[in-house]
């Protein structure tokens, strides 16, 4: 499933196309966020990485504000965000992938 597929599925299974370009314009803005925050390896919205989907996915709600709870969202996100900026595999140290 592509990650704007899964996003949209995220944020309340949405199935029309109408809200495509903003929710690619929140996966892009996600994707920047990371790179910004420390998690450098995160080039693109196309990554397949679980982790990386479970950020993106959290921005989103974050951004429409999923259910009321944004900041719930966003506390979430930026709690997985610095976790990856942290650790090797994200942020072009030796870590393992295992």
């Amino acid at each position: 499933m592509a990650i704007l597929d899964d996003v949209k599925l995220s944020i309340g299974g949405i199935s029309h196309t109408r809200l495509d370009s903003e929710i690619e314009a929140a996966i892009n803005a996600a994707c920047l966020d990371l790179h910004i925050g420390g998690a450098e390896s995160v080039d693109n919205a196309c990554n397949a990485d679980p982790l990386v989907v479970q950020a993106i996915k959290n921005y989103c709600r974050y951004w429409f504000n999923y259910q009321g709870n944004g900041e719930f969202w966003f506390s979430s996100y930026k709690a997985l965000r610095d976790s990856m900026a942290l650790c090797g595999v994200y942020n072009g140290g030796d870590d393992d992938e295992e």
